[in-house]
């Protein structure tokens, strides 16, 4: 589902006539040839793997979210973090730890391999924190409080990561990212739709940015991943599906097409910035709303501003009969075998 943005380009890196490229590493090029441009087979393929997901879900011989290892929760604030700059907890508790929010981001494991979603301002401090080595890193959207991060890369990618970077987002916050970060882009290759960055003067080590779409299944270093569409009043986030994990950042609403990728959800990570009703966010009665609908297992909440204290948020829920649903905090690790 895509919509307008004010500061899209006509493309990010060289973009050609062919289908995305979704393959699971640089190692993995795939030329328009190999890509094809047939819209017919990419129609069948999209309706082949939506099928297969309902499928997927309601069978108990298949794969289910138990096989990730864990969620770790870098960051579950809203769009300035908690405190506020120049120290403004709000109504947050500031004795509470848990109050203290940097930028949504998570930490996907898998067979000792690792997904980051989001990579906002907070990522210098979050990988302080947390011994967070990503193997790929997934973009949700192109706000500001989800991209900053990556003006961190080519010092991290030098010094600890010491290997090349796949990096995964939509055309429309590809090019957000360009807009803020053109300096990454003077000296670029293009294989296929995939734009390729180097560092330095030797360019020992490398970006590759992936172009990918809602409803386009793709593999990112051995972990299968659905993005989806959500809605974020005046445009889109891409939700994630993970086997029976998702994640649910900056999101309103879903529109119809993206309910089957909401089925049977094990454990949920969706947005509840503000307790009044806003076009882009959630709220607590929104979250009721979306869990009555699509009855996940469990619920732990993101993206909460300074109004949002963890123990009354938490007790809010608990009076109303939902103890399945808690708010996140940072630091917080979801084990995925145990929902």
């Amino acid at each position: 589902m895509k919509t307008q943005n004010l500061f899209i380009e006509p493309s990010f890196c060289e973009p050609t006539n062919n289908a995305w490229n979704v393959s699971s590493g640089a190692e993995n090029w795939v030329d328009q040839a190999q890509l094809g441009t047939d819209l017919a087979v990419k129609q069948w393929q999209l309706t082949a793997f939506s099928s297969q997901l309902r499928s997927r879900v309601q069978s108990s011989n298949t794969p289910r979210a138990k096989q990730l290892t864990k969620i770790t929760m870098l960051g579950c604030g809203a769009t300035y973090g908690v405190p506020l700059a120049g120290g403004v907890w709000g109504l947050c508790d500031p004795t509470d730890p848990k109050n203290e929010r940097t930028r949504p981001s998570v930490l996907i494991e898998h067979n000792d391999r690792s997904l980051m979603i989001d990579i906002g301002p907070d990522f210098r401090l979050q990988t302080s924190r947390v011994p967070v080595i990503p193997d790929s890193i997934l973009i949700t959207h192109g706000h500001w409080d989800h991209i900053a991060g990556i003006g961190e890369l080519p010092y991290y990618m030098e010094e600890v990561l010491k290997r090349d970077l796949n990096i995964y987002a939509d055309e429309n916050c590809m090019a957000l990212i360009r807009r803020m970060f053109p300096y990454l882009f003077f000296d670029k290759e293009t294989v296929g739709s995939t734009c390729i960055t180097g560092f330095g003067e030797s360019k020992r080590y490398r970006i590759f940015w992936h172009r990918i779409s809602a409803y386009e299944a793709f593999e990112a270093n051995g972990i299968k991943i659905l993005p989806f569409a959500q809605n974020h009043g005046g445009s889109d986030s891409l939700g994630v599906r993970i086997f029976d994990f998702v994640y649910s950042p900056d999101v309103k609403t879903f529109p119809e097409q993206s309910w089957h990728c909401l089925e049977d959800i094990d454990t949920w990570i969706l947005d509840c910035d503000y307790w009044e009703p806003s076009e882009s966010h959630g709220d607590p009665e929104t979250v009721l709303k979306h869990v009555d609908q699509f009855k996940p297992k469990r619920v732990f909440l993101t993206h909460m501003d300074e109004k949002m204290d963890y123990s009354v948020l938490k007790a809010w829920f608990m009076d109303r009969r939902y103890p399945h649903i808690l708010p996140a905090h940072d630091g917080l690790e979801i084990d995925l075998g145990s929902s």
